[in-house]
């Protein structure tokens, strides 16, 4: 039977991952690689942590709107244009480029190139109709590390 990913055995193991992307997203907020990652860590965290009680699941994602667009983010994404009613938090994703991209990865970074995310129903009322994407994430690993935290407790 397998468990995990090699060295991915637990969820603590997944945050950390999580908390990895986090920090190559704040190197690099214009990475969709690492935006990607991030969020199909923060949304998988929640099957990890649970993995036996999937009421706990749903209570958590019906009253935590972060875990309903990490789920989108995730999820949807992956399927490019999700079909699935519970996708429903996200209009779309574009990227910044300073100086119209012109002068490439090294100087979009340096000027300020970010992706932002479109934001639709009960999440943008709580985030704006818009957010960048490095915020979301924080908001994303903030509820997680409360998670771990009180669970610890």
């Amino acid at each position: 039977m397998m468990i995990g990913f090699s060295k991915l055995t637990s969820s603590q193991d997944l945050f950390a991952k999580q908390r990895w992307e986090h920090q190559r997203l704040e190197t690099d907020p214009s990475n969709a690689f690492h935006g990607f990652n991030f969020f199909v860590a923060a949304w998988h965290l929640l099957e990890w942590t649970y993995p036996d009680s999937p009421e706990r699941r749903r209570q958590l994602k019906k009253e935590n709107v972060i875990l309903q667009v990490c789920e989108h983010l995730a999820v949807g994404a992956k399927q490019f244009e999700p079909k699935d009613e519970r996708h429903r938090s996200v209009l779309g994703s574009h990227s910044t480029d300073a100086w119209g991209g012109a002068w490439g990865i090294s100087w979009s970074n340096v000027w300020g190139s970010r992706m932002i995310i479109k934001l639709a129903g009960e999440v943008a009322e709580t985030f704006g109709s818009a957010i960048d994407c490095l915020e979301l994430a924080t908001h994303a690993f903030e509820f997680w590390k409360q998670q771990f935290e009180n669970r610890q407790a």
